[in-house]
């Protein structure tokens, strides 16, 4: 079985590939970053040490265009090896050949502390210095004609924007494919860690001379250690990245070492996205839409984005179940991209489409929006209950309207009884996106459904689920799936959101709770352009655990995720009389 974890780490490549990674011992010389010029004599440079303005040296291999003349070049930073492949063949070798044969130079880069690269690993923290500084060497360089442009996805994504925010001259454009520029929100939703990311990623990118990457087993034996922040060191070693995100649950100050995750307020690059309704940086990148259409810097036209029915996978790995027609992949894709980098760096032709193309996979069609989004309105589904709604198997309804009465459904969450769940937007390829759900017979999983949908329903934008809540703990998470139910009875996942009671005003605001008291809470799910057909009907589970989504909540208050002490909760959710809700922003004529 695929390790857990495994994240996609080229945009053309069908399977991760961490590899094993070698790190060289830092230079500690003087020297004169602007003065280094290597001498390149034939189409492949391979490990050219770029040195960066503290002079750590940074692994750097160059693909040439057959051409003498000075050519627009492509550059690439990324942590998963510039090297990986399988035998002798090299992936990024295959990426560069695409664009080499297009007549551009290619540039690909181990960022700083990675397998050839000097230096120290501290994920995310280099990437702005180090990118600009490989940008001023590119711009010295006799084979550069002046025209640079960025690509690369996920991790390498981040690197793109780590640049394009200082708008650097001789940048024209990017390519950022399922990226992500909010760190923290990348690890964590309302405090509550993304367990596949943050610790599945930090595993697989410990330190060096690792020579199998952990497996399922070390994944999941880790993530039941407690304290969590001790499951790195009992895993493998100390990893002080992993360490330091988990003393940081809130939005505080320590963040601000990262990309700011409004960064397209700061961008006037011209921008080509790809994303997918079911990886986990879609909300960050239509956050980066609507940010660079407020900030005004770049012009209508230079800004597109593509959001297929993709995980992180971009519809290459997807292993989803549901039937997704004409759903297609990146690989469909390659010639707008290469057409936007021919514009921008080439000055040819731009094809007129979008701005947007998106996929409805309700209807199992593509089309194509000059906006985001429709003329739209809010359609409410109250949580209705009985005295008789417990467990997934006596399920309460959503309802147009709520019931007379409001019922306290009340269950025990045991941190040390995970609920598995697969589907939806996690970092697990092999278990992302419309995954079917397994048949519930667990009292601590609470069910409401609504009745069949009598017409063609259309999700356009966000949903909010609005909770009464009470618990004995002082602190604890809830946990809401939406799932469609098809006509067959068969459930699929189409989005998890996660809440707890100490971040309930927020990520940057502790708020306090006192046990037993029925307080208001929000989750707020991605947003998704979906088409219900007739009979389908739309389903929400609530519970406290979700596992490899999100990190078991130990039931107590500040540091918990330091803390050996967890402790069952009594949880209550209030469901009729108005008291519970869900809201779904639906397209209109």
């Amino acid at each position: 079985m695929k390790p857990l974890y495994v994240l996609i780490l080229a945009p053309v490549v069908l399977a991760g590939c961490l590899g094993i990674e070698t790190s060289g011992s830092q230079d500690t010389r003087s020297c004169d970053p602007t003065a280094y010029t290597p001498i390149l004599s034939g189409p492949t440079e391979t490990d050219l040490m770029v040195p960066m303005r503290d002079c750590t040296r940074l692994a750097t291999d160059v693909y040439f265009a057959d051409t003498t003349a000075p050519a627009p070049t492509i550059l690439v930073r990324l942590p998963y090896n510039k090297s990986a492949g399988f035998g002798d063949f090299n992936l990024m070798s295959v990426i560069a050949g695409l664009f080499t044969n297009r007549g551009y130079h290619f540039v690909v880069q181990d960022t700083r502390g990675r397998f050839a690269s000097e230096g120290a690993w501290e994920p995310l923290v280099h990437e702005a210095d180090d990118g600009i500084d490989t940008v001023h060497w590119i711009e010295r360089q006799p084979w550069f004609d002046g025209n640079l442009g960025l690509f690369g996805g996920s991790y390498f994504g981040y690197t793109q924007l780590a640049i394009a925010q200082h708008n650097p001259a001789s940048v024209k454009t990017i390519v950022p494919l399922v990226a992500l520029s909010d760190t923290y929100g990348m690890l964590f939703d309302d405090g509550l860690p993304h367990l596949d990311v943050i610790l599945g990623w930090s595993l697989a990118m410990r330190a060096p001379d690792i020579f199998e990457q952990p497996d399922d087993d070390t994944f999941r034996a880790a993530a039941e250690i407690w304290p969590l922040s001790e499951a790195d060191d009992k895993a493998f070693w100390d990893l002080p990245w992993y360490d330091a995100w988990l003393r940081h649950t809130f939005r505080d100050t320590y963040w601000s070492d990262y990309l700011d995750p409004n960064v397209y307020r700061h961008i006037a690059v011209p921008t080509l996205m790809v994303a997918g309704w079911f990886d986990i940086f879609l909300e960050q990148q239509l956050q980066n839409l609507a940010d660079a259409r407020e900030a005004g810097l770049l012009q209508p036209d230079e800004f597109r984005m593509i959001i297929g029915p993709w995980t992180h996978a971009m519809g290459m790995q997807d292993a989803q179940d549901y039937p997704f027609e004409d759903g297609r992949s990146l690989l469909d894709y390659l010639d707008p991209i290469f057409e936007w980098y021919d514009h921008y760096l080439q000055g040819k032709p731009l094809s007129n489409w979008g701005p947007l193309m998106m996929y409805d996979g309700g209807a199992g069609e593509w089309f194509e929006r000059t906006a985001p989004w429709p003329n739209r309105e809010e359609t409410m589904w109250h949580l209705n209950a009985t005295s008789a709604t417990a467990g997934c198997l006596s399920p309460g309804s959503l309802g147009d309207t709520p019931s007379p009465a409001a019922h306290p459904i009340t269950w025990t969450y045991d941190p040390d009884n995970i609920i598995e769940v697969y589907g939806g937007r996690i970092l697990a390829l092999d278990y992302a996106g419309m995954i079917r759900q397994e048949r519930c017979d667990r009292q601590d999983i609470l069910r409401f459904e609504s009745l069949p949908f009598p017409a063609p329903l259309t999700w356009a934008g966000s949903a909010t689920l609005r909770l009464a809540v009470s618990s004995t703990a002082p602190d604890t998470a809830f946990i809401a799936r939406l799932q469609l139910v098809d006509i067959d009875g068969q459930a699929y996942l189409l989005r998890q959101d996660a809440a707890t009671l100490s971040h309930r005003a927020g990520p940057s605001a502790p708020s306090a709770y006192t046990p037993g008291t029925t307080v208001s809470i929000e989750l707020h799910f991605a947003p998704l352009w979906w088409t219900f057909q007739p009979g389908q009907r739309l389903r929400i589970d609530i519970q406290s655990s979700s596992f490899p989504a999100y990190a078991q909540h130990p039931n107590t208050e500040s540091d918990w995720y330091t803390t050996v002490t967890h402790t069952t909760a009594r949880q209550t959710v209030v469901a009729g009389g108005g008291q519970s809700s869900f809201i779904l922003e639906v397209a209109v004529p």
